[in-house]
């Protein structure tokens, strides 16, 4: 249950230690791997981890998170977590290396969740997340937005 404690506070880890870190949640969530909830928390953990990465601009680290989402969602099929690594492959592209192209992928993630009216479980309606997303970019010191 220790994958627990870090999904929750992630945030208040070094990220050379999260980095270090999530690898071993990971696996330990995988013994629990049989109720639902766990296999969300996991897809939060990954998240969690991949918005402290983007906003400390390391972006292998930040890339190597969303890899690790995609592999998870090739079994579990989850179209809410689906949707939203379509938005943070925008963040990611948005961050590192194209503006419009990033965009564009965070505004598909937008319209899909809006014509399938998901929730997001606390990440709260998506559009309200890209003006951060934007303002990050172009001040790294504000605009930050963690999952």
């Amino acid at each position: 249950m220790s994958y627990i404690f870090f999904g929750l506070l992630h945030t208040g880890i070094d990220n050379e230690t999260e980095h270090e870190l999530l690898p071993l949640a990971l696996k330990r969530s995988r013994m629990d791997k049989g109720f639902n909830s766990v296999s969300t928390m996991r897809f939060w953990m990954l998240f969690g981890a991949f918005t402290d990465f983007i906003n400390a601009r390391q972006f292998q680290w930040a890339r190597e998170a969303l890899d690790r989402a995609e592999q998870d969602l090739q079994t579990e099929h989850n179209l809410n977590m689906a949707n939203l690594l379509l938005f943070c492959r925008g963040w990611y592209r948005i961050i590192h290396d194209d503006v419009d192209a990033g965009t564009k992928l965070c505004q598909q993630a937008i319209s899909i969740e809006h014509i399938l009216k998901q929730d997001n479980q606390g990440v709260g309606d998506l559009a309200n997340v890209l003006p951060y997303v934007l303002a990050n970019r172009d001040n790294p010191g504000s605009g930050a937005y963690f999952m």
